[in-house]
């Protein structure tokens, strides 16, 4: 989509009337969204998702739909949203019970801390390790976070 389309007074009135809550992302000015705490990257990232939803791309139905790999690919074509990001919406917005965040920073440290390693492990040591937690890895991932964050205090 070029910078054009988004301006375009039609296309704004279009989205506007057909969903008046993902208008009033499209129609957003960054200044406004930057204002909101979001940063000018992460507001075009959530206006081309508001895009998909508006034009019909993407839908609550064709999610509830889709297996989590057809989700993140989905996903992951909105430039900004990255496996990580898609993960954690499988896991904490669709509930899906066999994720894994393998790379996230802070799940390989409470690995390292509960495994007892020598070494903050890499994303394939956390994937081997994560293999016995199938086919409920969101819910060990959710456990292993929050023994992170209760570490921390």
């Amino acid at each position: 989509m070029t910078a054009s389309a988004v301006a375009d007074p039609t296309a704004r009135k279009h989205l506007r009337n057909a969903d008046p809550v993902l208008a009033r992302v499209i129609d957003a000015h960054p200044d406004f969204l930057r204002a909101s705490g979001l940063s000018t990257r992460k507001g075009a990232t959530l206006r081309a998702l508001a895009v998909r939803f508006v034009e019909g791309r993407l839908s609550d139905a064709a999610l509830a739909r889709m297996t989590d790999d057809e989700i993140e690919a989905a996903l992951t074509e909105v430039s900004g949203i990255g496996p990580w990001t898609a993960r954690g919406f499988l896991i904490f917005a669709l509930d899906r019970p066999d994720v894994l965040l393998s790379g996230d920073l802070a799940l390989r440290h409470a690995v390292q801390r509960l495994y007892g390693l020598d070494h903050l492990p890499n994303e394939a040591e956390v994937v081997e390790i994560a293999e016995r937690w199938r086919p409920y890895r969101s819910l060990a991932v959710s456990y292993l976070f929050a023994s992170e964050f209760d570490e921390r205090r």
